[in-house]
């Protein structure tokens, strides 16, 4: 008797559900314990394609060596192997650089978000045009010499050629020959000697300053 009543509680215990589970004592002691499938993370990048012609467009970049050219071959915008982006005219003339001389950078881009950038290899920024969320989406090397951020629809939203600043200064403006000659350079190039302060016309400003 005692034997079944040992044998009947043993098949109780068989039947008894484990709660939530639907699953049997007697199985839940077998059933096989399934991992979970791992998850693919998959991060998509496109990687940013050469400017060619006279024009940078979203997405585009210039590394070592690479420029972009006026359509009248005049004027070059170059990412240098120094790391320096240099827009130059005539001559080899430098009229505008990103001043990013060896910094580490290893290219210059127009992000999606309109922003040009000067970037290391690893990604870290050495200088913007500050025009992330306006609207540019192509960098054209003018045949002026003007390297121009543009919108779709033609705005400009960023440009190096500055205004044209007149007859504004004289050599007693500048307390050094150096920043004479850092202001005529800067103009010279677009609008000439216009303050005249070149009077031997050798493009030394201020010859007379300490």
């Amino acid at each position: 008797m005692r034997r079944v009543a040992r044998l009947i509680a043993t098949v109780a215990f068989a039947a008894v559900t484990l709660p939530g589970l639907g699953l049997t004592a007697a199985t839940a002691a077998t059933a096989p314990v399934t991992a979970a499938a791992p998850v693919a993370h998959t991060v998509a990048v496109k990687a940013a394609t050469r400017a060619t012609g006279s024009q940078m467009l979203r997405g585009q970049q210039l590394t070592a060596g690479q420029s972009i050219v006026s359509a009248n071959g005049s004027y070059r915008f170059t990412f240098r192997s120094d790391g320096n982006a240099v827009l130059t005219g005539p001559g080899s003339r430098v009229l505008w650089s990103t001043r990013t001389a060896n910094k580490a950078g290893a290219r210059i881009v127009l992000h999606g978000d309109g922003n040009l950038v000067v970037r290391t290899a690893a990604g870290k920024a050495l200088w913007t045009s500050g025009t992330a969320g306006k609207g540019g989406v192509r960098l054209t090397v003018g045949n002026d010499g003007n390297l121009v951020l543009r919108t779709a629809a033609g705005k400009a939203v960023w440009s190096t050629k500055p205004a044209n600043p007149g007859d504004t200064k004289n050599c007693s403006s500048f307390s050094t020959r150096a920043q004479a000659q850092a202001w005529f350079d800067r103009y010279y190039p677009y609008y000439g000697d216009v303050a005249r302060l070149d009077s031997d016309k050798d493009r030394k400003a201020c010859e007379t300053l300490p």
